[in-house]
């Protein structure tokens, strides 16, 4: 799950749940939206990775 960090403050279970984001730009990103480092996980990818679901 990568939320945006615009609507943080509107979902404050997210404090409780563990959020997987793409790169460390993500992860400041949430960070500064107010979510604690420990609940944020990234993978470390390059800012033009995409992931794509494919069904």
């Amino acid at each position: 799950m990568r939320p945006c960090p615009e609507l943080l403050p509107l979902s404050p279970q997210l404090a409780y749940h563990q959020v997987f984001v793409r790169n460390t730009h993500e992860a400041r990103a949430l960070e500064a939206a107010g979510l604690q480092a420990r609940r944020i996980t990234h993978f470390g990818l390059a800012d033009h990775e995409q992931m794509a679901l494919y069904g």
